[in-house]
């Protein structure tokens, strides 16, 4: 495994945050609530890191060469399963695999998962927590090389990723399943079917299951080609995706509302031109909150703009987000919000990936229920900036200390034999989406990380006085002259020391006089964050 670290693993990052109210947004409706105050959550997030383990931003290529892509990532016991594809881990082209990680981001193991042949097929996050959080339910796709068949899996895990059981749902010269959510009695499935019949013109289907994978409700439709699904008390299932002829308009981003029985209640097309959803969820005030992306043909081709919408469940659009767009041409384009979760202070947030011509990130952003943006932050792995190359998020999900934790994909040009150049990415943030906690602090937007462990700390931790040694690598270029900030969780800037430009330096930081706690530390120069660490008082 490859860690992020010097200039062969730097991590870039872009932290903004964004003013109340962001312009790109449109309010359909009149009942806007307050604005959230995040301050509290901010210092009790910081300060659970302590317990939990740390940050991080790790790739791990599979062991015997071949790409490796993340899809899904649940926090278990002793740290974090991903649920991906990767190629050559045994004898066949294309496995599913499961890879454990360690609390602190470090590689445990890896296996191939269920059986050869199998893949989670490109879409977001395809592993969800089962009912009353017993283990983990999930979709695959089994192609075998000499068949024309697809076949769906239903994928049944305890809580610590090992499989009790698989059952097949459906077989057919097209089948996919796409997305699956649970509850305490069903599952819900929403994916692509085809019998390969001439005249058979019925794309998409939605399905409801016992929580033994058998079939109470199965409704084939042409309406949507429906991408993700949410569900409500009442077993109405919410299928959002793209339109397809004749019944809708070929790719207009649809949303379709059906009853327990598969029958269609109404559907949605957004105002915009064209696009896709690629993930729906009913947030805990009833509304829907669908994330995607726009375009400006049917086809899907650049430019795309990030995208999200809000509806109630009688299909009134409440708001629309548009979000940066991506780069113009069809060179390794990729632009769009991939998946999302609800916090428990009532804001969500959503995750996505955005190609431009030399910037390509991974972009986390934080919204209230009303679409008011609260702050973004800007992720990448590697420093090369090829228009081929990918930086993309398919899964997000909090975990215990308040944090969130992502995985997908992230490419180098590299090639270093035997590894391919996409790689499986995992990347963990405390509550506000710091790479390094107190980075919305510092006043600083652009972040060169890859060097978060070129600023140490000792002992840590301390009574009041500590140890700090600077190592930075001779290839960094420094603009002016550095200097190191130390905050406390809540923000108060408690300390603020030149460093001069020497790139390996050490000196003594005195905090005997600041109350016990979590604070961290900056250095930067005259434009970016360089490097930080935390450092515990006690």
């Amino acid at each position: 495994m490859r860690r992020a670290g010097g200039l062969g693993g730097m991590v870039l990052c872009r932290s903004i945050t964004l003013k109340f109210g962001n312009s790109s947004k449109l309010v359909f409706t009149k009942n806007s609530s307050a604005l959230l105050r995040l301050a509290t959550a901010v210092g009790l997030g910081m300060a659970a890191l302590v317990s939990r383990g740390q940050t991080f931003n790790v790739i791990h290529d599979n062991q015997l060469g071949g790409y490796a892509v993340g899809r899904s990532v649940v926090e278990v016991s002793d740290g974090f399963l991903v649920f991906g594809e990767q190629a050559q881990l045994d004898s066949n082209e294309q496995d599913l695999s499961l890879t454990r990680f360690d609390l602190q981001g470090q590689y445990v193991s890896e296996e191939r998962f269920v059986k050869p042949e199998d893949q989670f097929y490109w879409r977001p996050d395809p592993i969800t927590k089962g009912p009353n959080g017993s283990g983990f339910i999930g979709m695959a796709h089994l192609q075998p090389i000499d068949s024309p068949m697809d076949t769906v899996l239903l994928l049944r895990l305890d809580a610590e990723g090992d499989t009790l059981w698989t059952t097949t749902l459906l077989t057919g010269y097209t089948s996919r399943g796409y997305k699956v959510i649970a509850t305490a009695d069903h599952f819900f499935i929403a994916g692509a079917y085809n019998t390969g019949i001439l005249g058979d013109s019925l794309p998409a289907y939605a399905m409801r299951t016992d929580t033994s994978g058998g079939i109470q409700m199965f409704k084939r439709h042409r309406r949507v080609g429906a991408q993700a699904v949410a569900a409500d008390t009442l077993l109405n299932m919410y299928l959002a995706g793209n339109g397809f002829w004749p019944n809708s308009i070929t790719g207009k981003l649809c949303l379709m509302k059906m009853d327990s029985s598969g029958n269609e209640i109404w559907h949605r097309e957004a105002p915009v031109p064209y696009g896709i959803w690629y993930g729906v969820q009913l947030l805990a005030n009833g509304h829907l909150l669908c994330a995607g992306r726009r375009s400006f043909n049917p086809q899907g081709d650049p430019p795309m703009h990030m995208y999200l919408a809000s509806y109630d469940t009688a299909g009134t659009l409440l708001w629309q987000y548009q979000g940066p767009m991506g780069q113009p041409t069809a060179i390794g384009a990729y632009t769009g919000y991939n998946d999302m979760y609800q916090d428990t202070d009532t804001t969500f947030i959503v995750c996505g990936g955005i190609q431009q011509q030399n910037w390509k990130r991974a972009l986390v952003h934080r919204f209230t229920v009303d679409g008011d943006s609260l702050w973004r932050r800007e992720y990448a792995h590697f420093a090369n900036l090829s228009p081929f190359n990918l930086e993309v998020p398919w899964d997000i999900e909090p975990t215990s200390d308040g944090g969130m934790v992502l995985t997908g994909e992230t490419w180098d040009d590299s090639n270093n034999s035997p590894h391919f150049s996409q790689h499986m990415w995992l990347l963990k943030l405390d509550s506000v989406g710091c790479l390094v906690p107190g980075c919305q602090f510092v006043g600083l937007n652009d972040i060169a990380f890859g060097l978060q462990d070129a600023l140490t700390a000792y002992p840590n931790p301390s009574a009041g006085r500590f140890s700090l040694a600077l190592s930075l690598p001779e290839a960094v270029h420094v603009n002016g002259e550095m200097q190191l900030q130390v905050f406390d969780a809540h923000g108060r800037l408690v300390v603020r020391k030149d460093l001069g430009t020497a790139l390996e330096q050490s000196l003594v930081l005195d905090m005997s006089q600041e109350p016990a706690g979590l604070y961290s530390a900056h250095v930067s120069d005259a434009g970016r964050i360089l490097t930080g660490t935390r450092v515990i008082l006690e």
